[in-house]
């Protein structure tokens, strides 16, 4: 992307789609085109969206838990960036395992590798899921997490993530014995499930 700076005082972000002794055309990403005089441009530099190295953020992601039982889960964290490297958070989202829903109440730490708007990162999690329906059977239980994956930043507040990982939890189910006594067995569902994650980020 490229910056056209004014005599005015003006900035212009595009792509410069023509440059001569004359004029500069330069296209915005709504599609207009601007046309300016060489005697009204004070330079032409390449546009870096600054480093977001400290403050709040919000996360929404999309993935997909493969495994014995596949299913898509949806994902909303709210965090806070320390510094370039390291920013921690928490989440809520939607879970389904065994046509059950649950829903994730979690903390994540990530580590961005590079103090750059294009990253490669490591992030790690754990928390709860809580079952939709709650009822004395179906008792949830504790998840942990970890992905891998890389960061662009598109802008100075919008960017996009994506990652692969892994996702380790039990879910505990009290089946009663079909006379309907109080008699219990406590079952444990042991989740093990490779993570695809695709997101967007907003501060």
């Amino acid at each position: 992307m490229d910056l056209v700076k004014l005599k005015s005082g003006s900035e212009i972000r595009g792509f410069i789609t023509e440059k001569t002794e004359e004029i500069v055309k330069i296209k915005t990403k709504d599609g207009s085109i601007w046309v300016f005089k060489q005697s009204e441009v004070s330079a032409i530099e390449s546009f870096v969206p600054a480093v977001f190295e400290k403050g709040y953020f919000g996360t929404v992601s999309l993935g997909v838990l493969g495994g014995s039982d596949v299913s898509a889960n949806f994902l909303i964290l709210n965090g806070y960036r320390i510094n370039a490297h390291w920013s921690a958070g928490l989440g809520i989202g939607i879970d389904q395992f065994y046509n059950n829903m649950y829903l994730p109440l979690f903390a994540e730490g990530r580590y961005n590798l590079l103090k750059k708007g294009t990253t490669p990162y490591v992030s790690l999690g754990f928390g709860y899921d809580l079952p939709f329906q709650m009822s004395e059977r179906n008792k949830g239980g504790f998840f942990g997490q970890g992905l891998i994956g890389f960061q662009h930043e598109l802008g100075n507040h919008f960017g996009i993530f994506s990652g692969v990982g892994f996702r380790y939890g039990q879910l505990q189910v009290d089946e009663w014995n079909w006379w309907g006594t109080d008699v219990t067995t406590k079952t444990i569902y042991e989740i093990n499930r490779f993570d695809l994650r695709f997101g967007f980020i907003f501060r």
